[in-house]
């Protein structure tokens, strides 16, 4: 099958912003930690100590038969099948259609309640500490 061309821009470039809030302040507590502890971790130490192969046992695992679900949709798969004249098969399901239709109507049924909720809320937060939420208060 030959490779399509992605239809998204890739190779662009990634703004760096440092290092992430929760993971600089998990470092920061590691270090305060080692620091009332009197002790550095060491994870080579710690994998020689405490980290120990996986080592598999026998054990026997019960067979309670084929899952309900399983068994229905089987069931429910066939019927269709036989309704449909139609086989279905993994590599229908996973066929790249020839051409991907494009332009086509969406409904528009407005914005989302929950990005309407959201910016309410994020209103609400910015009246009350008396200050407008911008990108470069996210960036820094």
């Amino acid at each position: 099958m030959p490779e399509r061309e992605p239809e998204f821009e890739y190779n662009y470039k990634v703004p760096s912003f440092g290092v992430d809030r929760s993971v600089q302040e998990t470092l920061t507590n590691a270090a305060q930690a080692e620091k009332r502890i009197g002790h550095k971790f060491n994870p080579a130490e710690y994998k020689a100590n405490f980290i120990t192969k996986w080592v598999p046992t026998e054990y026997t695992v019960p067979n309670f038969g084929a899952d309900k679900d399983v068994v229905t949709t089987q069931k429910h798969l066939a019927q269709a099948e036989t309704k449909l004249e139609h086989k279905w098969t993994d590599s229908a399901a996973l066929a790249v259609p020839a051409k991907i239709p494009r332009g086509y109507k969406v409904a528009n049924f407005g914005q989302d309640r929950e990005i309407t909720g959201n910016l309410d809320n994020l209103a609400i937060v910015e009246k009350r500490f008396k200050h407008k939420l911008s990108l470069a208060d996210v960036a820094a």
